[in-house]
């Protein structure tokens, strides 16, 4: 087998993969210790931006509390203005529906609330998201399990 057939061979194999990743997350209930986690797989997210969310996510944390931002943190992101990430004010749910959408390659509203309730209920940015959800009527511990299936 040359070099080209093997690429391929391996490009099946991650690909059937895939696959049954898919239909494993499809077929198995939701977790509700890992509503985060759960939200993550069925919008197959992958890692470099739930780590660039998550980046993002204590930045957003530290204006709600009127933190200083390090200058280690801060940095341009392809696609979001640098005034609306690092303004000095108290982050609306809107501005905060932007940065995420385009962090995550989708504008959906929908998708934005139910991953802050999976985030405030796994316990993680809890202040930012209780404060994001209220601004808009939403109550976080009226999260339902994510299985958009």
């Amino acid at each position: 087998m040359n070099y080209d057939e093997k690429i391929r061979e391996l490009e099946e194999r991650i690909e059937r993969l895939e696959t049954k990743i898919l239909w494993m997350a499809m077929s198995k209930l939701p977790n509700p210790k890992h509503p985060y986690y759960e939200w993550l797989l069925y919008l197959n997210i992958p890692e470099n931006k739930r780590e660039l969310m998550e980046h993002i996510l204590v930045i957003l944390s530290w204006r709600l509390e009127n933190q200083a931002i390090h200058e280690e943190f801060k940095k341009q992101i392809p696609g979001i203005p640098y005034e609306l990430l690092y303004s000095e004010s108290i982050p609306s749910f809107e501005e905060v529906e932007e940065i995420l959408s385009i962090i995550l390659g989708f504008n959906n509203r929908k998708h934005i609330i139910n991953l802050l309730k999976s985030l405030y209920n796994e316990g993680k940015f809890q202040k930012l998201c209780r404060y994001l959800l209220e601004q808009i009527g939403e109550d976080p511990s009226e999260a339902q399990l994510y299985a958009p299936f």
